[in-house]
């Protein structure tokens, strides 16, 4: 197993800190990496052994730590660029087989958010309440008035929305997934508190 011996954390964070320099990197870009990588191989223990078998480990430690002191996401995803370019630089000079990090952010740092949702899109607000309002007096205006606002609230097409089962439906998202159609291959689609509000009127009198 290789094992790489690190007697002081500035050595190897030295050798990233030049490095960004021949890259053309500003110093004080160069400098703040330098030192977040310092503080990561303190902060996990790497500072005097480093082991391969114990990297996944330390990303893990650092992480927790740096959730536990409240960091934001963005900040996070900033620090393990650094670290990122660190184990890059151990990749080229072969002292490692992979650089562990890419994997390590796909698994836990890299959070999808959904788009947001669209107000009415071309929809008139006052069109889309008399629309509503009309509904509410037809025989199953429940029903209806769901099919109304979540066309109003998504933009999705008629042949997207007859399709969808409940399962097809994220209440807690807010978001339609919706099947292929034509040429359009599955995808997800926002909408919004104020359909949510008709959908499960629907839905609690259909289950009633």
């Amino acid at each position: 197993m290789l094992v790489i011996i690190i007697i002081n954390p500035n050595v190897a964070a030295s050798a990233l800190y030049f490095d960004l320099l021949r890259q053309g990197k500003e110093e004080r870009t160069a400098r703040q990496y330098k030192t977040i990588v310092s503080n990561y191989l303190y902060e996990t223990g790497l500072l005097n052994k480093f082991e391969t078998k114990n990297v996944k480990k330390s990303l893990s430690i650092y992480l927790d730590n740096l959730r536990a002191r409240g960091y934001r996401d963005k900040t996070i995803q900033f620090r393990f660029s650094a670290i990122n370019l660190f184990y890059d630089l151990l990749e080229d000079s072969g002292e490692i087989d992979r650089n562990p990090v890419p994997l390590f952010r796909n698994r836990y740092l890299i959070r999808y958010k959904p788009q947001e949702p669209p107000k009415y899109q071309n929809w008139n607000p006052d069109n889309i309440q008399l629309m509503i309002d009309a509904a509410g007096r037809a025989k199953n205006k429940e029903l209806w008035q769901a099919i109304i606002a979540s066309y109003a609230s998504s933009g999705i097409r008629r042949g997207e929305l007859l399709p969808l089962n409940i399962g097809d439906i994220s209440f807690e998202n807010r978001i339609f997934h919706l099947h292929d159609h034509k040429k359009r291959s599955n995808r997800d689609v926002c909408f919004s508190d104020w359909a949510l509000n008709y959908i499960l009127d629907y839905l609690e009198l259909r289950m009633e």
